[in-house]
Protein backbone atom coordinates (compact mmCIF):
# COMPACT_ATOMS: atom_id res chain seq x y z
CA UNK A 1 0.00 0.00 0.00
CA UNK A 2 3.03 2.45 0.50
CA UNK A 3 4.50 1.98 -3.03
CA UNK A 4 0.48 3.05 -4.26
CA UNK A 5 0.68 5.59 -2.22
CA UNK A 6 3.86 7.29 -2.99
CA UNK A 7 3.27 6.52 -6.69
CA UNK A 8 -0.11 7.87 -6.35
CA UNK A 9 1.74 11.14 -4.59
CA UNK A 10 4.20 11.43 -7.04
CA UNK A 11 1.79 11.25 -9.91
CA UNK A 12 -0.35 14.10 -7.95
CA UNK A 13 2.66 16.28 -7.91
CA UNK A 14 3.57 16.04 -11.83
CA UNK A 15 0.25 16.78 -12.77
CA UNK A 16 -0.10 19.70 -10.75
CA UNK A 17 3.42 20.78 -11.89
CA UNK A 18 2.07 20.35 -15.34
CA UNK A 19 -1.10 22.21 -14.77
CA UNK A 20 1.13 25.08 -12.80
CA UNK A 21 3.04 25.44 -16.09
CA UNK A 22 0.12 25.86 -18.38
CA UNK A 23 -1.40 28.59 -16.37
CA UNK A 24 2.38 30.58 -16.18
CA UNK A 25 2.56 30.67 -19.26
CA UNK A 26 -1.32 31.89 -20.24
CA UNK A 27 -2.37 28.73 -21.92
CA UNK A 28 -5.22 27.66 -21.08
CA UNK A 29 -5.48 23.77 -20.60
CA UNK A 30 -8.91 23.44 -22.66
CA UNK A 31 -7.02 25.01 -25.66
CA UNK A 32 -3.77 22.99 -25.34
CA UNK A 33 -5.89 19.42 -25.35
CA UNK A 34 -8.04 20.79 -28.13
CA UNK A 35 -5.03 21.42 -30.61
CA UNK A 36 -2.96 18.78 -29.87
CA UNK A 37 -5.80 16.17 -28.37
CA UNK A 38 -5.03 13.23 -30.70
CA UNK A 39 -1.42 12.98 -30.46
CA UNK A 40 -1.52 13.89 -26.76
CA UNK A 41 -3.42 10.50 -26.54
CA UNK A 42 -0.56 8.57 -28.46
CA UNK A 43 1.97 10.55 -26.36
CA UNK A 44 0.86 9.39 -22.84
CA UNK A 45 0.43 6.00 -24.06
CA UNK A 46 3.80 5.57 -25.69
CA UNK A 47 5.11 7.06 -22.63
CA UNK A 48 3.21 4.97 -20.36
CA UNK A 49 4.90 1.70 -22.24
CA UNK A 50 8.19 3.48 -21.55
CA UNK A 51 7.77 4.02 -18.00
CA UNK A 52 6.36 0.19 -17.75
CA UNK A 53 9.37 -0.78 -19.47
CA UNK A 54 12.19 1.32 -17.77
CA UNK A 55 10.86 1.59 -13.84
CA UNK A 56 8.91 -2.00 -13.82
CA UNK A 57 7.27 -1.48 -10.32
CA UNK A 58 3.25 -0.13 -9.92
CA UNK A 59 2.76 -1.19 -13.55
CA UNK A 60 -1.46 -1.62 -12.71
CA UNK A 61 -1.00 2.12 -11.31
CA UNK A 62 0.94 3.49 -14.15
CA UNK A 63 -1.37 2.03 -16.89
CA UNK A 64 -4.72 2.93 -14.87
CA UNK A 65 -3.81 6.65 -14.50
CA UNK A 66 -2.64 7.23 -18.42
CA UNK A 67 -4.79 5.41 -19.61
CA UNK A 68 -7.46 7.22 -17.39
CA UNK A 69 -6.14 10.65 -18.53
CA UNK A 70 -6.68 9.31 -22.01
CA UNK A 71 -10.49 9.07 -20.71
CA UNK A 72 -10.29 12.58 -19.41
CA UNK A 73 -8.72 13.97 -22.92
CA UNK A 74 -11.60 12.70 -25.43
CA UNK A 75 -14.17 13.93 -22.78
CA UNK A 76 -12.82 17.14 -23.54
CA UNK A 77 -13.03 16.39 -27.32
CA UNK A 78 -16.18 15.08 -26.93
CA UNK A 79 -17.55 18.19 -24.86
CA UNK A 80 -15.89 20.34 -27.86
CA UNK A 81 -17.31 18.51 -30.45
CA UNK A 82 -19.00 20.70 -32.85
CA UNK A 83 -22.08 18.32 -34.51
CA UNK A 84 -23.01 21.05 -36.99
CA UNK A 85 -19.38 21.06 -38.82
CA UNK A 86 -18.73 19.33 -41.55
CA UNK A 87 -14.96 18.90 -41.84
CA UNK A 88 -12.80 17.07 -39.70
CA UNK A 89 -12.18 18.18 -36.10
CA UNK A 90 -9.24 18.06 -33.87
CA UNK A 91 -6.89 18.11 -37.33
CA UNK A 92 -3.36 17.17 -36.87
CA UNK A 93 -0.53 16.79 -39.77
CA UNK A 94 2.87 15.69 -39.29
CA UNK A 95 5.10 14.58 -42.04
CA UNK A 96 6.20 11.01 -42.20
CA UNK A 97 7.70 9.76 -45.39
CA UNK A 98 8.88 12.65 -47.91
CA UNK A 99 11.07 11.21 -51.09
CA UNK A 100 10.80 11.86 -54.95
CA UNK A 101 8.48 8.04 -54.91
CA UNK A 102 6.66 8.11 -51.72
CA UNK A 103 4.97 10.90 -49.79
CA UNK A 104 2.97 9.72 -46.94
CA UNK A 105 2.02 12.46 -43.68
CA UNK A 106 0.82 11.71 -40.41
CA UNK A 107 -3.00 12.73 -40.49
CA UNK A 108 -5.65 12.55 -37.37
CA UNK A 109 -9.01 14.06 -37.66
CA UNK A 110 -12.24 13.15 -36.06
CA UNK A 111 -15.71 13.27 -37.66
CA UNK A 112 -19.46 12.69 -36.42
CA UNK A 113 -18.42 9.04 -36.77
CA UNK A 114 -15.04 8.57 -35.60
CA UNK A 115 -16.07 10.44 -32.66
CA UNK A 116 -17.87 7.86 -31.34
CA UNK A 117 -15.48 4.96 -31.78
CA UNK A 118 -12.66 6.97 -30.46
CA UNK A 119 -14.88 7.62 -27.00
CA UNK A 120 -16.19 4.14 -26.46
CA UNK A 121 -12.57 3.11 -26.56
CA UNK A 122 -10.80 5.50 -24.11
CA UNK A 123 -13.82 4.22 -21.77
CA UNK A 124 -13.64 0.45 -22.12
CA UNK A 125 -9.90 -0.04 -21.84
CA UNK A 126 -9.55 1.60 -18.34
CA UNK A 127 -12.18 -0.73 -16.81
CA UNK A 128 -10.29 -3.59 -18.57
CA UNK A 129 -6.77 -2.15 -16.61
CA UNK A 130 -9.08 -2.04 -13.43
CA UNK A 131 -10.44 -5.36 -13.72
CA UNK A 132 -6.78 -7.08 -14.35
CA UNK A 133 -6.97 -9.60 -12.71
CA UNK A 134 -3.32 -11.36 -12.91
CA UNK A 135 -2.16 -10.45 -9.60
CA UNK A 136 0.60 -13.37 -9.24
CA UNK A 137 3.23 -13.81 -12.21
CA UNK A 138 4.91 -10.13 -12.45
CA UNK A 139 6.14 -10.79 -16.21
CA UNK A 140 2.23 -11.99 -17.31
CA UNK A 141 1.04 -8.91 -15.66
CA UNK A 142 3.19 -7.02 -17.54
CA UNK A 143 2.96 -8.23 -20.77
CA UNK A 144 -0.80 -8.23 -19.88
CA UNK A 145 -0.80 -4.49 -19.38
CA UNK A 146 1.42 -3.66 -22.29
CA UNK A 147 -0.93 -5.56 -24.22
CA UNK A 148 -3.76 -3.26 -23.68
CA UNK A 149 -2.21 -0.51 -23.86
CA UNK A 150 -0.52 -1.58 -27.22
CA UNK A 151 -4.15 -2.33 -28.56
CA UNK A 152 -5.57 1.06 -27.18
CA UNK A 153 -2.82 3.12 -29.16
CA UNK A 154 -3.54 1.19 -32.07
CA UNK A 155 -7.54 1.78 -32.13
CA UNK A 156 -6.98 5.30 -31.20
CA UNK A 157 -5.18 5.54 -34.23
CA UNK A 158 -7.05 3.68 -36.50
CA UNK A 159 -10.57 5.95 -35.52
CA UNK A 160 -8.82 8.86 -36.10
CA UNK A 161 -6.11 8.26 -39.43
CA UNK A 162 -6.98 9.69 -42.16
CA UNK A 163 -4.50 7.91 -44.55
CA UNK A 164 -5.55 4.28 -45.91
CA UNK A 165 -1.87 2.99 -45.05
CA UNK A 166 -1.70 4.41 -41.60
CA UNK A 167 -5.29 2.76 -41.24
CA UNK A 168 -3.77 -0.57 -42.36
CA UNK A 169 -0.81 -0.61 -39.95
CA UNK A 170 -2.91 0.18 -37.05
CA UNK A 171 -5.86 -2.49 -38.28
CA UNK A 172 -2.76 -5.35 -38.61
CA UNK A 173 -0.68 -3.91 -35.50
CA UNK A 174 -4.06 -5.32 -33.29
CA UNK A 175 -3.26 -8.59 -34.43
CA UNK A 176 -0.20 -9.17 -32.23
CA UNK A 177 -0.87 -8.23 -28.85
CA UNK A 178 -4.49 -9.87 -29.36
CA UNK A 179 -2.27 -13.13 -30.46
CA UNK A 180 -0.51 -12.84 -27.38
CA UNK A 181 -3.53 -12.39 -25.14
CA UNK A 182 -5.36 -15.42 -26.58
CA UNK A 183 -2.46 -17.82 -26.83
CA UNK A 184 -0.73 -16.63 -23.79
CA UNK A 185 -3.31 -15.59 -21.18
CA UNK A 186 -5.98 -17.79 -22.09
CA UNK A 187 -6.98 -20.17 -19.58
CA UNK A 188 -8.09 -23.65 -21.46
CA UNK A 189 -5.78 -26.23 -23.54
CA UNK A 190 -6.65 -24.67 -26.86
CA UNK A 191 -5.79 -21.31 -26.75
CA UNK A 192 -2.52 -21.90 -28.76
CA UNK A 193 -4.49 -23.32 -31.65
CA UNK A 194 -7.33 -20.88 -31.24
CA UNK A 195 -4.79 -17.55 -30.92
CA UNK A 196 -2.85 -19.08 -34.69
CA UNK A 197 -6.74 -19.58 -35.66
CA UNK A 198 -7.43 -15.74 -35.20
CA UNK A 199 -4.63 -14.71 -36.43
CA UNK A 200 -3.94 -16.19 -39.58
CA UNK A 201 -7.72 -15.49 -40.12
CA UNK A 202 -7.88 -12.14 -40.06
CA UNK A 203 -4.15 -11.96 -41.31
CA UNK A 204 -4.98 -13.22 -44.95
CA UNK A 205 -7.95 -11.52 -45.04
CA UNK A 206 -5.94 -8.06 -44.44
CA UNK A 207 -3.84 -9.39 -47.11
CA UNK A 208 -6.47 -8.35 -49.64
CA UNK A 209 -6.68 -4.52 -47.72
CA UNK A 210 -2.89 -4.10 -48.61
CA UNK A 211 -3.30 -5.11 -52.22
CA UNK A 212 -6.07 -2.81 -52.27
CA UNK A 213 -3.72 0.16 -51.13
CA UNK A 214 -1.26 -0.57 -53.59
CA UNK A 215 -3.74 -0.34 -56.05
CA UNK A 216 -5.18 2.90 -54.62
CA UNK A 217 -1.69 4.33 -54.84
CA UNK A 218 -1.11 3.20 -58.08
CA UNK A 219 -4.21 4.12 -59.51
CA UNK A 220 -4.35 7.95 -57.64
CA UNK A 221 -1.31 8.14 -56.64
CA UNK A 222 -1.71 9.07 -53.14
CA UNK A 223 -3.62 7.19 -49.84
CA UNK A 224 -4.70 10.48 -48.65
CA UNK A 225 -8.60 10.01 -47.75
CA UNK A 226 -8.76 13.99 -48.15
CA UNK A 227 -7.42 13.81 -51.45
CA UNK A 228 -9.34 10.72 -52.43
CA UNK A 229 -12.57 12.22 -51.77
CA UNK A 230 -12.34 14.34 -54.87
CA UNK A 231 -10.97 11.64 -57.14
CA UNK A 232 -12.83 10.27 -59.45
CA UNK A 233 -12.80 6.72 -60.04
CA UNK A 234 -14.36 5.01 -62.94
CA UNK A 235 -16.87 2.07 -61.97
CA UNK A 236 -14.77 -0.65 -63.12
CA UNK A 237 -12.25 0.73 -60.21
CA UNK A 238 -14.82 1.28 -58.09
CA UNK A 239 -15.47 -2.26 -57.70
CA UNK A 240 -12.40 -3.71 -58.02
CA UNK A 241 -11.66 -1.68 -54.76
CA UNK A 242 -15.01 -2.06 -53.19
CA UNK A 243 -14.41 -6.14 -53.63
CA UNK A 244 -10.91 -5.80 -52.19
CA UNK A 245 -12.43 -3.84 -49.08
CA UNK A 246 -15.50 -6.39 -48.55
CA UNK A 247 -13.46 -9.34 -48.19
CA UNK A 248 -11.48 -7.69 -45.40
CA UNK A 249 -13.83 -5.99 -43.35
CA UNK A 250 -16.76 -8.93 -43.72
CA UNK A 251 -13.72 -11.06 -42.09
CA UNK A 252 -13.54 -8.57 -39.16
CA UNK A 253 -17.38 -8.12 -38.32
CA UNK A 254 -17.55 -11.23 -39.02
CA UNK A 255 -20.06 -12.14 -41.81
CA UNK A 256 -20.91 -15.82 -42.85
CA UNK A 257 -19.16 -17.46 -43.82
CA UNK A 258 -16.04 -15.96 -42.55
CA UNK A 259 -17.45 -15.45 -38.85
CA UNK A 260 -15.23 -18.95 -37.85
CA UNK A 261 -12.66 -17.60 -35.69
CA UNK A 262 -14.62 -15.66 -33.62
CA UNK A 263 -16.41 -18.07 -31.37
CA UNK A 264 -13.07 -20.05 -30.90
CA UNK A 265 -10.98 -16.95 -30.17
CA UNK A 266 -13.73 -15.93 -27.37
CA UNK A 267 -13.71 -18.78 -25.60
CA UNK A 268 -9.93 -19.32 -25.05
CA UNK A 269 -9.25 -15.43 -24.42
CA UNK A 270 -9.35 -14.31 -21.48
CA UNK A 271 -12.03 -12.32 -19.93
CA UNK A 272 -10.80 -9.01 -20.73
CA UNK A 273 -9.82 -10.02 -24.17
CA UNK A 274 -13.35 -11.14 -24.69
CA UNK A 275 -14.58 -7.84 -24.03
CA UNK A 276 -12.02 -5.85 -25.93
CA UNK A 277 -12.46 -8.21 -28.52
CA UNK A 278 -16.44 -7.90 -28.97
CA UNK A 279 -16.99 -4.25 -27.26
CA UNK A 280 -14.05 -2.45 -29.81
CA UNK A 281 -12.04 -5.17 -32.40
CA UNK A 282 -15.26 -6.35 -34.28
CA UNK A 283 -16.39 -2.03 -34.40
CA UNK A 284 -13.38 -1.83 -37.25
CA UNK A 285 -15.02 -3.72 -39.54
CA UNK A 286 -17.86 -1.61 -39.38
CA UNK A 287 -16.51 1.14 -38.95
CA UNK A 288 -14.34 0.54 -42.81
CA UNK A 289 -17.19 0.05 -44.38
CA UNK A 290 -18.64 3.50 -42.65
CA UNK A 291 -15.11 5.19 -43.75
CA UNK A 292 -14.14 3.54 -46.94
CA UNK A 293 -16.24 1.39 -48.41
CA UNK A 294 -19.64 3.66 -48.43
CA UNK A 295 -17.24 7.43 -48.29
CA UNK A 296 -14.82 6.21 -51.58
CA UNK A 297 -16.71 4.15 -53.67
CA UNK A 298 -20.90 4.87 -53.86
CA UNK A 299 -21.08 3.00 -57.17
CA UNK A 300 -19.08 -0.29 -56.04
CA UNK A 301 -21.82 -0.17 -52.75
CA UNK A 302 -24.32 -0.67 -55.42
CA UNK A 303 -23.08 -2.73 -57.41
CA UNK A 304 -22.24 -5.26 -54.12
CA UNK A 305 -25.61 -3.93 -51.99
CA UNK A 306 -27.65 -7.08 -53.11
CA UNK A 307 -24.74 -9.30 -51.91
CA UNK A 308 -24.02 -7.66 -48.54
CA UNK A 309 -27.58 -7.95 -47.77
CA UNK A 310 -27.71 -11.54 -48.67
CA UNK A 311 -25.10 -12.24 -46.78
CA UNK A 312 -26.15 -10.12 -43.43
CA UNK A 313 -29.66 -11.57 -43.55
CA UNK A 314 -27.86 -15.01 -43.57
CA UNK A 315 -25.32 -14.20 -41.19
CA UNK A 316 -28.50 -13.01 -38.32
CA UNK A 317 -30.08 -16.11 -38.87
CA UNK A 318 -27.28 -18.51 -39.08
CA UNK A 319 -26.24 -16.71 -35.87
CA UNK A 320 -29.58 -16.48 -33.89
CA UNK A 321 -30.00 -20.14 -34.73
CA UNK A 322 -26.87 -21.22 -33.43
CA UNK A 323 -26.71 -19.41 -30.31
CA UNK A 324 -29.85 -21.37 -29.01
CA UNK A 325 -28.02 -24.46 -29.21
CA UNK A 326 -24.95 -23.62 -27.78
CA UNK A 327 -24.07 -24.46 -24.30
CA UNK A 328 -21.01 -22.68 -23.46
CA UNK A 329 -21.95 -19.47 -22.39
CA UNK A 330 -19.18 -17.33 -24.11
CA UNK A 331 -20.03 -19.11 -27.54
CA UNK A 332 -23.93 -17.89 -26.98
CA UNK A 333 -22.74 -14.48 -26.33
CA UNK A 334 -20.17 -15.01 -29.20
CA UNK A 335 -22.96 -15.23 -31.70
CA UNK A 336 -25.20 -13.39 -30.51
CA UNK A 337 -22.15 -10.23 -31.22
CA UNK A 338 -22.33 -11.71 -34.15
CA UNK A 339 -26.05 -11.31 -35.45
CA UNK A 340 -26.15 -7.63 -33.99
CA UNK A 341 -23.42 -6.64 -35.71
CA UNK A 342 -24.73 -7.75 -38.83
CA UNK A 343 -28.00 -5.85 -38.04
CA UNK A 344 -25.89 -2.96 -37.80
CA UNK A 345 -24.53 -3.28 -41.27
CA UNK A 346 -27.59 -4.08 -43.07
CA UNK A 347 -28.63 -0.68 -41.14
CA UNK A 348 -25.47 0.86 -42.59
CA UNK A 349 -26.27 0.21 -45.86
CA UNK A 350 -29.96 0.71 -45.64
CA UNK A 351 -28.63 4.40 -47.48
CA UNK A 352 -30.66 6.23 -45.35
CA UNK A 353 -30.48 8.68 -42.31
CA UNK A 354 -32.52 6.48 -39.32
CA UNK A 355 -30.59 3.48 -40.55
CA UNK A 356 -26.74 4.72 -41.12
CA UNK A 357 -27.05 6.56 -37.25
CA UNK A 358 -29.26 3.35 -36.10
CA UNK A 359 -26.13 1.14 -37.15
CA UNK A 360 -23.50 3.63 -35.48
CA UNK A 361 -25.60 3.80 -32.18
CA UNK A 362 -25.90 -0.53 -32.69
CA UNK A 363 -22.34 -0.31 -32.32
CA UNK A 364 -21.56 1.55 -29.79
CA UNK A 365 -24.53 0.38 -27.52
CA UNK A 366 -23.64 -3.18 -28.30
CA UNK A 367 -19.93 -2.50 -27.38
CA UNK A 368 -20.86 -1.49 -23.63
CA UNK A 369 -23.51 -4.36 -23.21
CA UNK A 370 -21.19 -7.38 -25.08
CA UNK A 371 -18.60 -6.09 -22.85
CA UNK A 372 -20.23 -6.36 -19.77
CA UNK A 373 -21.90 -9.72 -20.67
CA UNK A 374 -18.54 -11.24 -20.91
CA UNK A 375 -17.58 -9.77 -17.59
CA UNK A 376 -20.49 -11.38 -15.68
CA UNK A 377 -19.38 -14.88 -17.75
CA UNK A 378 -15.56 -14.56 -16.79
CA UNK A 379 -16.75 -13.99 -13.12
CA UNK A 380 -18.73 -16.90 -13.02
CA UNK A 381 -16.33 -19.10 -14.58
CA UNK A 382 -13.83 -17.81 -12.18
CA UNK A 383 -16.09 -18.73 -9.03
CA UNK A 384 -17.39 -22.16 -10.41
CA UNK A 385 -14.79 -23.05 -12.89
CA UNK A 386 -17.33 -23.82 -15.95
CA UNK A 387 -18.70 -21.86 -18.48
CA UNK A 388 -21.99 -24.72 -19.80
CA UNK A 389 -25.57 -23.81 -18.62
CA UNK A 390 -25.49 -27.86 -17.91
CA UNK A 391 -23.69 -27.23 -14.84
CA UNK A 392 -25.87 -24.05 -13.60
CA UNK A 393 -28.94 -23.38 -11.62
CA UNK A 394 -30.10 -21.47 -8.86
CA UNK A 395 -27.25 -18.84 -9.22
CA UNK A 396 -29.88 -16.11 -7.83
CA UNK A 397 -30.06 -17.79 -4.55
CA UNK A 398 -26.61 -17.56 -3.54
CA UNK A 399 -25.02 -14.36 -6.36
CA UNK A 400 -28.23 -12.05 -6.02
CA UNK A 401 -25.82 -9.03 -7.33
CA UNK A 402 -24.38 -10.67 -10.18
CA UNK A 403 -27.70 -12.49 -11.06
CA UNK A 404 -29.56 -8.92 -10.75
CA UNK A 405 -26.46 -7.80 -13.44
CA UNK A 406 -26.67 -10.69 -15.51
CA UNK A 407 -30.71 -10.04 -15.48
CA UNK A 408 -30.44 -6.57 -16.82
CA UNK A 409 -28.06 -6.65 -19.32
CA UNK A 410 -29.67 -9.51 -21.05
CA UNK A 411 -32.64 -7.06 -21.29
CA UNK A 412 -30.24 -4.67 -22.95
CA UNK A 413 -29.20 -7.68 -25.27
CA UNK A 414 -32.71 -8.15 -26.58
CA UNK A 415 -33.04 -4.44 -26.56
CA UNK A 416 -35.60 -3.91 -24.21
CA UNK A 417 -37.08 -0.42 -24.34
CA UNK A 418 -35.54 2.22 -22.14
CA UNK A 419 -31.81 0.55 -22.54
CA UNK A 420 -29.17 1.66 -25.56
CA UNK A 421 -30.02 -1.05 -27.49
CA UNK A 422 -33.50 -0.24 -28.19
CA UNK A 423 -32.90 2.73 -29.25
CA UNK A 424 -30.06 1.33 -32.01
CA UNK A 425 -32.21 -1.56 -33.12
CA UNK A 426 -35.18 0.84 -33.31
CA UNK A 427 -33.45 3.41 -35.79
CA UNK A 428 -31.86 0.80 -37.68
CA UNK A 429 -35.33 -0.96 -38.32
CA UNK A 430 -36.58 2.14 -39.46
CA UNK A 431 -34.23 2.69 -41.97
CA UNK A 432 -34.26 -1.01 -43.07
CA UNK A 433 -38.01 -0.71 -43.63
CA UNK A 434 -37.71 2.34 -45.47
CA UNK A 435 -35.25 0.47 -47.48
CA UNK A 436 -36.29 -3.10 -47.99
CA UNK A 437 -39.28 -4.68 -46.02
CA UNK A 438 -38.32 -8.41 -47.24
CA UNK A 439 -34.91 -7.54 -45.13
CA UNK A 440 -36.83 -5.84 -41.92
CA UNK A 441 -39.00 -8.72 -42.02
CA UNK A 442 -35.94 -11.27 -42.29
CA UNK A 443 -34.02 -9.37 -39.47
CA UNK A 444 -36.85 -9.58 -37.29
CA UNK A 445 -36.90 -12.97 -37.04
CA UNK A 446 -33.53 -12.24 -35.37
CA UNK A 447 -34.60 -10.28 -33.10
CA UNK A 448 -37.37 -12.73 -31.68
CA UNK A 449 -34.58 -15.49 -32.20
CA UNK A 450 -32.19 -13.40 -29.74
CA UNK A 451 -35.27 -12.96 -26.97
CA UNK A 452 -35.45 -16.73 -26.97
CA UNK A 453 -31.88 -17.62 -26.42
CA UNK A 454 -31.34 -14.73 -24.06
CA UNK A 455 -34.28 -15.83 -22.13
CA UNK A 456 -33.12 -19.47 -22.20
CA UNK A 457 -29.69 -18.70 -21.06
CA UNK A 458 -30.74 -16.61 -17.95
CA UNK A 459 -33.55 -18.49 -17.14
CA UNK A 460 -30.99 -21.70 -17.14
CA UNK A 461 -28.13 -19.88 -14.87
CA UNK A 462 -29.88 -18.12 -12.58
CA UNK A 463 -32.85 -19.82 -12.25
CA UNK A 464 -33.99 -23.73 -10.63
CA UNK A 465 -32.63 -25.58 -7.79
CA UNK A 466 -28.70 -25.39 -7.19
CA UNK A 467 -27.25 -28.70 -8.90
CA UNK A 468 -25.54 -30.77 -6.51
CA UNK A 469 -22.17 -31.40 -9.26
CA UNK A 470 -21.89 -27.87 -8.86
CA UNK A 471 -18.04 -27.17 -7.71
CA UNK A 472 -17.54 -23.66 -6.16
CA UNK A 473 -14.01 -22.93 -5.48
CA UNK A 474 -14.96 -20.98 -2.62
CA UNK A 475 -15.53 -22.19 1.17
CA UNK A 476 -17.98 -19.00 1.60
CA UNK A 477 -19.74 -17.72 -1.40
CA UNK A 478 -18.70 -14.47 -2.78
CA UNK A 479 -20.79 -12.67 -4.71
CA UNK A 480 -19.25 -9.26 -7.04
CA UNK A 481 -16.29 -8.21 -5.71
CA UNK A 482 -16.10 -4.29 -5.51
CA UNK A 483 -14.27 -4.00 -8.42
CA UNK A 484 -16.39 -5.61 -10.42
CA UNK A 485 -19.46 -4.45 -9.12
CA UNK A 486 -18.32 -0.75 -9.89
CA UNK A 487 -17.70 -1.88 -13.42
CA UNK A 488 -20.74 -3.44 -13.79
CA UNK A 489 -22.80 -0.83 -12.63
CA UNK A 490 -20.73 1.66 -14.97
CA UNK A 491 -21.37 -0.60 -17.76
CA UNK A 492 -25.29 -0.32 -16.87
CA UNK A 493 -25.67 3.50 -15.58
CA UNK A 494 -24.28 3.96 -19.69
CA UNK A 495 -26.67 1.15 -21.19
CA UNK A 496 -29.22 3.25 -18.81
CA UNK A 497 -27.82 6.69 -19.89
CA UNK A 498 -27.63 6.17 -23.97
CA UNK A 499 -31.24 4.47 -23.59
CA UNK A 500 -32.79 7.30 -21.97
CA UNK A 501 -31.12 10.25 -23.67
CA UNK A 502 -30.01 9.00 -27.42
CA UNK A 503 -30.45 12.71 -28.82
CA UNK A 504 -27.41 13.89 -26.67
CA UNK A 505 -25.23 11.68 -28.83
CA UNK A 506 -27.66 10.99 -32.14
CA UNK A 507 -26.82 14.31 -33.63
CA UNK A 508 -22.99 14.09 -33.47
CA UNK A 509 -23.64 12.00 -36.53
CA UNK A 510 -26.92 13.63 -38.43
CA UNK A 511 -24.20 16.18 -40.80
CA UNK A 512 -21.63 13.29 -41.48
CA UNK A 513 -24.44 11.08 -42.58
CA UNK A 514 -26.37 13.62 -44.26
CA UNK A 515 -23.10 14.56 -46.38
CA UNK A 516 -21.98 10.84 -46.57
CA UNK A 517 -25.79 10.41 -48.25
CA UNK A 518 -25.00 12.99 -50.52
CA UNK A 519 -22.51 11.33 -52.24
CA UNK A 520 -25.75 8.88 -53.29
CA UNK A 521 -28.19 11.46 -54.26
Amino acid sequence: MSSVYSFSKLTSLLLLFFFGFLSLTKLELITFIYSNSIALVCMLLIGCCFLILVFPSNIKEKSLIASSLCFFITLVIFANFSPYCTNFQFFNEYMWLNNSFLQINLMFGLDGFSIYFFVLTSFIIPICIFLEFRNGDYFFQKGFLLSLLFIELSLFIAFSTLDLLVFFLSFESILIPMFLMVGIFGSNKRRIKASFFFFMYSFLFSLFSLLLILYIYYTAKTTNILLLNDYLFNSNQQIFAWGLMFITFSAKIPMFPFHIWLPEAHVEAPTIGSMILASLLLKLGGYGFLRFSLGLFPEGTFFFLPLIQILAILSVLYASFAAIYQTDLKKIVAYSSIAHMNVAILGLFSMNVPGIQGSIFTMVSHGIVSAALFLIIGILYDRYNTRSIVYFGGICQINPILSSFFFYFMVCNIAFPGTSAFVGEFLTFVGIFSSNIFVFFTTIIGSFLCVVYSIRTFSFVCFGTIPSNLYYKFEIPVDATREEFYSLFIFAIMALFLGVKPGLFLDFSYVATASLLSLYV
